[in-house]
């Protein structure tokens, strides 16, 4: 769940003591990095106040080191900035204070009359009036107030082609350095183009302190599935954890659909009823998404071609790297390579959309006393004692 990045955070943060630092949070796309800075700042911010809100004597707050809770923040997504005075503005105008924190702090830094003025001067270019003029001495004066503060970077992958990277890298160097800024990097290492990739590799040697690196897609599947049986959730963890799924997206569409299946079911549905029905949704999104490059079909993870594949296996006629994906799926499970039954039938038309899926059928198979706990286990226990004679 990321909690060994979390702890090492959190070290880096209170070893520099709020000192000038550049921390990169790399991940593949769509892994949660963003999710993952956002909930840690917040609940660091929450748990520096509640071990203020301890401290009998005021003296002790003040003294506090106030790592996280009594700090300037800005959060800036790099999607659509063109130029590095935009890039400067846009950080002075989203400046502000921890948005997480309890506080009601007395001042609030740079004035919001002074931000309100600049966003309504930003676009308009020089006049006879002196405008543009004015505009600039706001933006010097707004960016003059930038230091002392954590700023974030995101969207590195959506750079437009009119900022370069080096300017980016080189604003937050200057930040860091000239303004005694923490500086946060949130960016998909091998997502940039191959000349983005070189200026990065050249200034991150410079400019980067620490590294953490997001691998599991875990914490975003949890967020997302409150209130489903922690059971269906460990087997979409563990689905993500064997197949090496690592971009949320392909989650958020099985839980959705999940979700609107269930959704349309009225009475009690069985525990091994919801748990076959999200294996046929997780087998369907695998096959539309990654069908593909990984050569699955419907065809291959039923009884049927179970039975095959073991035959070969016995023979040694089978090439390993083949039948490897198809052991992970057994391996999270059994139901996965073992299909052929009514709700796969039903559920395969729905992906191809060959034929009009019967989500009836399947929402009377789901309340039948026919599919019952008991029904299901003498199924399973069916099928394996097929497969494994």
């Amino acid at each position: 769940m990321n909690q060994a990045q979390e702890q090492r955070l959190e070290e880096i943060f209170r070893k520099n003591e709020n000192k000038e630092i550049a921390i990169a949070i790399t991940g593949c796309w769509g892994v949660g990095k963003t999710f993952f800075w956002n909930n840690f700042f917040k609940s660091q911010t929450i748990k520096e106040f509640d071990t203020k809100k301890d401290f009998y004597y005021e003296i002790s707050k003040q003294q506090y080191l106030n790592v996280f809770e009594n700090k300037k923040y800005a959060y800036v997504s790099l999607f659509g900035i063109e130029s590095l005075d935009a890039l400067k503005n846009e950080i002075a105008i989203k400046l502000g204070w921890n948005p997480y924190s309890q506080y009601k702090h007395a001042h609030y830094g740079i004035p919001q009359l002074l931000k309100n003025t600049l966003n309504q001067f930003k676009d308009i270019k020089l006049s006879h009036y002196g405008v543009s003029s004015s505009s600039r001495l706001i933006e010097s004066l707004l960016f003059s107030q930038v230091k002392n503060a954590i700023i974030c970077f995101d969207d590195f992958e959506r750079l437009s082609e009119k900022l370069k990277i080096q300017d980016v890298m080189g604003l937050a160097n200057q930040l860091k350095l000239e303004r005694n800024c923490q500086v946060i990097l949130i960016l998909d290492e091998s997502k940039n183009e191959d000349e983005n990739k070189k200026k990065y590799a050249e200034y991150k040697e410079k400019l980067i302190d620490e590294t953490i690196k997001i691998t599991s897609v875990e914490p975003l599947i949890r967020e997302n599935t409150k209130g489903m049986d922690e059971s269906l959730v460990n087997l979409m963890v563990k689905f993500a954890e064997e197949l090496e799924i690592h971009n949320f997206r392909f989650f958020q569409k099985v839980i959705k659909l999940y979700k609107m299946f269930l959704g349309g079911i009225s009475g009690k549905v069985a525990d091994s009823t919801k748990n076959i029905i999200l294996i046929r949704i997780l087998q369907g999104y695998l096959i539309e998404d990654f069908g593909g490059d990984k050569k699955i079909t419907w065809d291959d993870l039923t009884v049927s071609a179970s039975l095959a594949r073991r035959a070969k296996k016995r023979k040694e006629v089978v090439d390993i790297n083949e039948v490897q994906i198809f052991d992970k799926l057994e391996k999270v499970s059994f139901y996965l390579v073992n299909g052929g039954d009514e709700w796969q039938i039903q559920f395969k038309k729905w992906f191809d959309q060959s034929d009009k899926s019967d989500f009836k059928l399947l929402s009377e198979l789901a309340e039948s006393e026919l599919i019952s706990e008991e029904n299901n286990k003498l199924i399973l226990c069916t099928r394996q004692k097929k497969i494994t004679h």
